[in-house]
């Protein structure tokens, strides 16, 4: 079984085995890299099975050079509803992000700022536009200050759009990677913002599947929003077989990007939000050490099978942390025993998993600073950093429209 409809974004794996679906991720994610062949991939399943090793991490803490895509982004805005939806409404300023889904626009409309994600209408299949739904349902029900907030949709002959508050400082992504390393405040700020944003698309019955920094924004006053639901899974959903009617409590599809994937994804588990814990184990690392943990540092045509191989290998046998971690943070273990039991791969025994995300800022880690859950959401502390606001790239080269002749019968309930 797998997850009904997903968008063209998850791959569209094989079903015979594991090995098939990390063949064909590669062959989406790095199209003009020499994809190995399936005699390497059962080596490595081989050598994984024979392996007693613990995973170790290098601790290098060299930034890994991840693409940045932002696919919208916040300010502090009114919180009145647009009474209508209409393109001629809206006056478009700039580029703030682009990627395979579409567009992002930064766009103006009675002098208030807004961004617009633009799908292309000739770019979405039947199947493809359930997932489209989906998206602008769980989105509808987003409404937490750690959560980006859609204000509504539209469309066009062309293109469907979604209208949502515009997070314009940019991303954690920038804030780990640009300036000077986070210190342990800061990492426990963002941590814990994310902690409790995780335990709010939880509580909805969420998987957000595609945790990681650039998905995470920064608004005007230095706090962090999850955005771009566009992988996101509502539990449990319900999908015809053979004539049936089946209902799924878990998830079983391989996506999201590959160094936050959890392995149970890889190794075609069935799985829920404990995925999205993993990817928070991930987030916790990379802030303090500048690098997310299962790369090394060769650039070649096999990075995603020793990516893939450590991520497998730290399920199988757990992960061994250097204690050099320490010093980065405030100099005891916490940091370091926090991130083992995020990153286990018993997800039975994965910190969080059987519990709201929120039982987390109980651990030693986030204690260890005076931040309160109540600061937070009221966002009444002032955040460790305010980066510069993006206000995007020019249209002029980026305003083209693909024209759409086709039938709009599967964009009615859009």
């Amino acid at each position: 079984m797998h997850d009904e409809n997903d968008n063209k974004i998850i791959a569209k794996f094989a079903k015979q085995n594991y090995i098939s679906h990390i063949i064909n991720l590669i062959k989406l994610i790095t199209p003009n890299k020499v994809v190995p062949v399936q005699s390497d991939f059962y080596d490595i399943e081989d050598k994984i099975n024979k392996c007693t090793d613990l995973f170790i991490d290098n601790d290098e803490c060299s930034t890994v050079g991840l693409s940045s895509n932002p696919s919208s982004f916040s300010s502090d805005i009114s919180a009145e509803e647009l009474f209508s939806f209409d393109e001629s409404r809206f006056n478009i300023l700039s580029v703030l992000g682009s990627g395979s889904f579409g567009k992002v626009f930064l766009a103006e409309c009675e002098t208030k700022l807004y961004a617009i994600k633009k799908l292309p209408k000739n770019r979405i299949s039947k199947d493809e536009m359930a997932q489209v739904l989906l998206e602008k349902q769980i989105l509808t029900a987003m409404e937490n200050p750690f959560v980006l907030r859609l204000y509504g949709t539209y469309q066009t002959k062309n293109e469907l759009c979604f209208v949502s508050e515009v997070v314009e400082n940019g991303d954690l992504f920038n804030a780990i990677y640009n300036g000077d390393r986070l210190t342990h405040q800061s990492c426990v700020f963002y941590g814990a913002c994310i902690v409790l944003a995780l335990d709010f698309i939880h509580s909805k019955n969420v998987v957000y599947r595609d945790l990681k920094p650039e998905n995470i924004m920064i608004g005007s006053n230095g706090y962090p929003k999850i955005i771009d639901f566009g992988l996101a899974k509502q539990l449990p959903y319900s999908k015809i077989e053979n004539g049936d009617v089946r209902t799924f409590t878990k998830c079983i599809t391989l996506c999201g990007t590959p160094e936050y994937v959890a392995p149970e994804m890889i190794l075609r588990k069935e799985y829920d939000g404990s995925v999205d814990i993993w990817a928070l184990g991930v987030i916790l690392y990379e802030m303090i050490c500048r690098t997310t943990p299962f790369v090394d540092n060769k650039k070649d045509s096999d990075i995603i099978v020793r990516l893939f191989t450590n991520i497998v290998l730290a399920f199988k046998n757990g992960i061994d942390m250097s204690n050099k971690i320490d010093k980065r943070t405030d100099g005891t273990d916490k940091a370091r025993t926090l991130m083992i039991q995020l990153l286990s791969g018993n997800t039975t025994q994965r910190l969080g998993t059987n519990n709201r995300p929120s039982i987390l800022l109980q651990h030693p880690y986030f204690t260890s600073t005076s931040i309160k859950c109540c600061d937070l959401y009221n966002q009444s502390i002032p955040a460790p950093i305010l980066q510069n606001k993006f206000v995007g790239t020019d249209i002029e080269n980026e305003n083209y429209v693909e024209e759409y002749s086709g039938s709009n019968e599967i964009f009615i309930d859009f």
